[in-house]
Parts: structure tokens; sequence; C-alpha cells
């Protein structure tokens, strides 16, 4: 909805190559809404990033690194 990733998804904004460009710290904030990305963020997509706070620790390690798997 938010993301595209190989061409799947909402074109405006790709994930691919995320990986690359941003540290592990740094997806993580991004993904929950956190550190310095917080002040980056609009209202409504601040709020939908909220909700991944209550990912499991797991769930939300598996993302971030499949995240950094993201590298072109």
């Amino acid at each position: 909805m938010c993301h595209s990733v190989a061409g799947t998804g909402n074109p405006r904004y790709p994930l691919d190559g995320v990986g690359a460009r941003r540290k592990l710290e740094e997806i993580r904030n991004w993904i929950v809404g956190t550190g310095e990305i917080k002040s980056q963020l609009a209202g409504g997509p601040f709020r939908m990033k909220q909700k991944y706070r209550a990912l499991p620790r797991e769930d939300l390690d598996a993302l971030v690194a499949y995240m950094q798997s993201l590298r072109n």
C-alpha cells in the first residue's frame, strides 16, 4: 500500500536498494517512526508507523533483515 518492491506496490515509494542506502538502525527507525525520522514524517504516515511498534521483536527483526537484503 505504501511502498513497492521489484515493481509491485505503490511505485511512488520504491524500497528497492534501501539496504544499500540505509544502515540497519535507520531502517528500524523508518519502520516504527522513531529517532530523527519522527520529525520527517507527516501525520498520516507517522500514525501508520506507530502500529509497527506493536510487532513482536522477532517479527520486527525479520522485517528489518528483509529490508537490509534489498540491495538491487
